[in-house]
């Protein structure tokens, strides 16, 4: 295409003479019966009227090819029941006001120019009404083509697609309303090279000409995405698509194509970057490792603690088999229970020691959350790992002081058992030394009871009654020694 090169307008439907003309002349509905009837009448007294002016009374009513236009126009407005009026008129109404005017019967040259008369007729009118339906079968497809061209139109315009196409011998490009829609160009009137190039974004002129130029000289396809300069909307983007057509010796001849709006799309797929880019720098900037996988388990993204961790690059990281960096005694059970977790799509998490590629080993513990898709299918998991190594260590340092304190705590329990044994023991001791004080005080006052009643009845033998009476008295004593003695043994026993 070169600048010189002329977009056409629009094309409009129109109708030519002739098409008005069949319109009037053969209405789409059948005509009523008095309209109809009308019609016959004119025509026929029109054709009769004609040869009366022409040829005179004599020679006006007969069976002639005057009545040819009547029949052809009457079959035409209302169809041939009513296109045989003029040939009945012209012929058998002739013949009969002939016969009865001059009472001579026809003659075998006139029997034959009526017969031919009448077959002539016949096939005029026959010929009138098939024209008569074939015309009302071309405007019912006329009418069905505007119709199918105005929903095609409506839905070219609802889905943003606008069908254009180029000829490119003569550099005729034609634009469909919704291809001039999309590109904000006016619907009616005509538009030059610098009104569609005018509506392209200045920054991509140049590469929407050179798409053009290479599919026009080799391509079997152009395809470009451009922006438009669209002051009130702001940015718009367009998607072009055309298919080239060649003749026999290989030269671009015409071009067929589409454009569409794809604005909606271009902000939403800058929203997506966007939103990438947040999600990256946010992961990237995180102390810990993360990642997604797809259905199948691939790695579609790590981050940059991830990449650190792995020593290697991102697109070796993405592949990286941790298998090789799980510690052996490890790797049994964060095999089963990473495929347990896989396999039922639940969240799930690991602890393990994993071998760094300085030969370090980190104890690293990781959550692995399922994530699905818009319409709730199973996307794959996005999963995240701490460095608990340092937890770890003081862990098994917590764990440590812990034994070392339960055992001096036990050593202390010990250690009170037995100074509240020897304390018991001291406390007992001084407990039976004072109990030894007042036993022995207790039982000397008994065995001096005892003595003296026994000095008494040793001094009187012969005084019974005093002798019974210092008896009981020793008895007494004696028997309070035996409750003594009973506590004694008593606190012996504790």
């Amino acid at each position: 295409m070169n600048k010189n090169d002329q977009l056409p307008p629009a094309s409009k439907p129109h109708r030519s003479t002739s098409a008005l003309l069949s319109a009037w002349l053969i209405p789409e509905v059948p005509p009523p019966f008095w309209r109809a009837a009308t019609a016959a009448v004119v025509a026929t007294l029109t054709a009769l009227g004609m040869r009366f002016a022409l040829l005179g009374p004599d020679q006006a009513i007969g069976a002639t090819q005057a009545f040819f236009p009547a029949m052809v126009l009457v079959t035409l407005y209302a169809g041939w029941r009513w296109g045989v009026a003029p040939l009945v008129c012209g012929g058998l109404l002739g013949w009969w006001l002939w016969a009865g005017r001059y009472g001579e019967p026809l003659s075998e040259a006139e029997s034959a120019s009526l017969v031919l008369y009448l077959i002539s007729a016949a096939a005029t009118t026959a010929v009138a009404h098939g024209l008569r339906e074939a015309v009302a079968h071309l405007g019912e497809a006329r009418r069905r083509q505007v119709q199918a061209e105005a929903r095609l139109d409506v839905t070219q315009a609802a889905a943003g697609v606008g069908p254009w196409e180029w000829d490119v011998a003569s550099g005729a490009l034609h634009l469909s309303p919704a291809a001039r829609r999309n590109l904000r160009l006016p619907l009616d009137g005509p538009l030059s090279f610098d009104d569609v190039a005018g509506a392209v974004h200045p920054d991509d002129r140049t590469k929407v000409r050179e798409q053009i130029r290479q599919a026009i000289k080799s391509g079997p396809i152009y395809e470009v995405e451009y922006r438009l300069t669209d002051s009130q909307e702001g940015e718009r983007w367009i998607h072009g698509r055309g298919q080239i057509e060649r003749d026999s010796a290989g030269r671009a001849v015409r071009v067929l194509g589409v454009n569409f709006d794809v604005t909606k799309r271009r902000q939403a797929e800058e929203g997506l970057r966007e939103s990438e880019a947040r999600f990256r720098a946010l992961a990237d900037s995180a102390p810990a490792l993360m990642w997604i996988t797809g259905q199948g388990g691939a790695r579609d993204f790590v981050n940059a603690a991830y990449v650190d961790f792995a020593g290697a690059d991102y697109r070796a990281a993405l592949t990286l088999d941790w298998r090789t960096r799980i510690h052996p005694e490890d790797l049994p059970s964060i095999l089963k229970a990473q495929l347990a977790g896989e396999t039922s799509r639940r969240p799930f998490s690991l602890e393990a020691r994993y071998r760094r590629p300085d030969g370090e080993w980190r104890w690293l513990k990781s959550f692995s959350q399922p994530r699905y898709g818009p319409g709730g299918a199973f996307a794959g998991f996005i999963g995240i790992a701490f460095d608990v190594t340092e937890a770890k260590e003081a862990e098994a340092q917590l764990t440590g002081m812990n034994e070392l304190l339960a055992d001096k705590v036990d050593t202390a329990l010990a250690e009170r058992d037995l100074a509240q044994a020897a304390l018991s023991q001291s406390q007992k001791l001084e407990a039976i030394g004072q109990l030894t004080g007042g036993v022995a005080h207790d039982f000397n006052n008994l065995l001096t009871v005892v003595i003296g009643a026994l000095d008494v009845v040793q001094r009187h033998p012969d005084d019974a009654r005093r002798r019974d009476k210092m008896v009981d008295a020793a008895l007494s004593a004696a028997r309070r020694g035996e409750k003594l003695t009973q506590h004694l043994l008593a606190f012996a026993r504790r």
